[in-house]
């Protein structure tokens, strides 16, 4: 029930768990992090492989098709081009990496420090007298 007709202003991620045929559905529930002048690229989790079953050509090509139906109506009303780039990465990692990812991307500046500490360590590299390393 998550993706039924919520849309939230500066939702940035969409993590998908069911699985669906359907590009109506599909595209409503990628929608949820899609928002115009946002400043980070959204995210999309596909842990059911939704982006295989539709056929990443059929989305790209509904996509274009999407952009010149808008570029007709934007001309018909006297008003200039405006199409943002959309750009689709289809990358399938391993769950482990992925969430891997994710906690170096939430991890504290301390965790950080640590790690970079222990990385100058096991490599053997020279201590920064500035840093205080």
């Amino acid at each position: 029930m998550l993706n039924e007709g919520l849309h939230l202003p500066d939702v940035g991620a969409v993590i998908l768990l069911r699985p669906t045929e359907s590009p109506i559905v599909f595209y409503q529930q990628i929608g949820r992090c899609i928002q115009v002048g946002a400043d980070q690229a959204p995210i999309i989790f596909d842990f059911v492989n939704n982006f295989r079953s539709i056929r990443a050509g059929d989305f790209l090509q509904d996509l274009e098709d999407a952009k010149s139906l808008e570029k007709a109506k934007r001309a018909d009303f006297g008003l200039e081009e405006y199409a943002p780039t959309v750009q689709v990465i289809d990358e399938t990692k391993e769950i482990i990496a992925v969430f891997d990812e994710i906690e170096d991307r939430l991890a504290s500046w301390e965790s950080m420090y640590e790690k970079l500490l222990n990385y100058k360590k096991s490599h053997n590299l020279r201590q920064s007298r500035r840093l205080g390393l």
